[in-house]
């Protein structure tokens, strides 16, 4: 898994306080396994969810506008 650093304290004065923010949600999402519940919802569409097997087979999921979903290995 990458490794997303903290942002050094001297930098914090070039950014708005919304980005400080988001950095911080994102990086705490990408090195914490990713819980909910409530709905998670992917706004762009074709894109799709990348998942990996116990194996290490990865496969992309999608959906097309009928509802049904294709999961391709990559």
């Amino acid at each position: 898994m990458a490794v997303f650093p903290e942002m050094p304290a001297q930098l914090r004065g070039f950014f708005p306080d919304f980005f400080w923010n988001w950095w911080q949600a994102f990086r705490t999402f990408m090195i914490s396994n990713f819980t909910t519940t409530g709905d998670i919802t992917l706004s762009e569409a074709g894109k799709g969810i990348h998942l990996v097997s116990p194996d290490g087979t990865a496969y992309y999921v999608t959906v097309d506008n009928a509802g049904s979903l294709t999961v391709t290995a990559e």
